[in-house]
């Protein structure tokens, strides 16, 4: 949950993947614990700082996610198109906590265009609401 990992720790953990990761197209995917402030509505997110606060956790915490996008890395869903989607808890997800980043992707539907061997374009990505093997529901990224 979003007690599990804070800011410092998850700010340190991306600032090593992008300087790991070289400069060629990358998908990164998983469970980041980070969230994005505009997946939510103010009302949502003023119920998970509430639910934090009962549970004594730390409160809802953004911004960490910028450092993959200052280094060009995309989120899937939104750069696709695709409804961003909760995936934590499976059982009542409230938290967008799973992703997928690209670098080096293209636009969707640019995929029959790009000459071979060209970018990856980023179609879709959607959560799978009905299948529950884990904590968090899994999400599937469309490339092309």
């Amino acid at each position: 949950g979003e007690e599990d990992m804070d800011v410092a720790q998850r700010r340190t953990q991306l600032r090593h993947i992008v300087r790991e990761a070289g400069d060629g197209a990358l998908l990164l995917m998983g469970d980041l614990n980070a969230l994005t402030r505009s997946d939510y509505s103010d009302g949502a997110w003023r119920r998970l700082e509430e639910r934090a606060r009962e549970r004594k956790w730390q409160l809802p915490q953004h911004g960490d996610l910028s450092i993959l996008r200052d280094a060009k890395f995309e989120d899937v869903a939104v750069a696709s198109g695709s409804e961003v989607q909760l995936t934590a808890p499976a059982m009542e997800p409230l938290y967008r906590v799973d992703y997928g980043w690209l670098r080096g992707g293209g636009a969707p539907g640019t995929a029959k265009s790009a000459p071979p061997g060209a970018t990856i374009t980023m179609e879709a990505a959607r959560v799978h609401g009905e299948v529950l093997v884990s904590d968090h529901l899994p999400l599937v990224v469309d490339l092309q």
